[in-house]
């Protein structure tokens, strides 16, 4: 761990930091079966927040209300959770999975980032009600940004139409047929495997 988290954390604490300043936070109703959280329960994470980098941190992240969460302890000894202002927060990760802010589109989970080629996924969660029951359903879009451009990835078609160049079309239509990769499942591992396929094209196409 990086020594500055570790002074951090033992001598300055997160209730004495620059970093609680903001809303407290108001739950959500939680359902017997789902809750409106990215992980049921916090995390130790990090965050970039207001130009600085805290490490080891208790975060949590409504994915309905797209707000990220700090637990610390009030002056009482109780535990509280309070809002991080969104246009203070450039980056924020949890147990592994980083979450970059894009503006003017909010929280994006960064699957893969390079250069030229990178694949987000916005992640969402939308109250129901069924029977009378609080329920929340995970819903998904997930983004292919070519060299600064965002295109959808919703289905094998958006897949294709990544590259304008109808030959880099043909390659990932092929691949796409031969790893069986149907892209409306919307699984990570599969989109990772296409997009690194479509950085591989780009950079082929720039030794050229």
């Amino acid at each position: 761990m990086d020594e500055k988290a570790i002074w951090f954390d033992q001598e300055i604490g997160i209730e004495n930091s620059g970093v609680i300043n903001g809303d407290e936070y108001q739950p959500l109703a939680r359902s017997l079966s789902s809750h409106p959280f990215f992980f049921g329960t916090e995390s130790k994470g990090s965050v970039e927040y207001r130009g600085q980098r805290f490490l080891n941190i208790p975060l949590m992240y409504d994915v309905v209300q797209q707000q990220l969460l700090l637990r610390y302890l009030d002056e009482t000894g109780v535990a509280r959770f309070i809002e991080l202002e969104q246009s203070d927060v450039k980056t924020f990760s949890l147990s592994g999975n980083i979450f970059r802010k894009i503006e003017g589109k909010g929280y994006h989970e960064v699957l893969l980032d390079s250069s030229h080629v990178s694949l987000f996924a916005k992640r969402e969660k939308i109250r129901n009600l069924r029977s009378g029951l609080v329920q929340y359903d995970w819903y998904q879009n997930y983004f292919v940004v070519l060299n600064g451009e965002w295109k959808s990835l919703r289905n094998n078609r958006d897949a294709k139409q990544i590259f304008d160049d109808r030959s880099k079309q043909q390659a990932v239509a092929e691949f796409l047929r031969n790893e069986k990769i149907k892209v409306s499942r919307f699984r990570d591992d599969q989109l990772v495997k296409l997009v690194r396929f479509c950085i591989g094209i780009q950079n082929k196409n720039k030794t050229r």
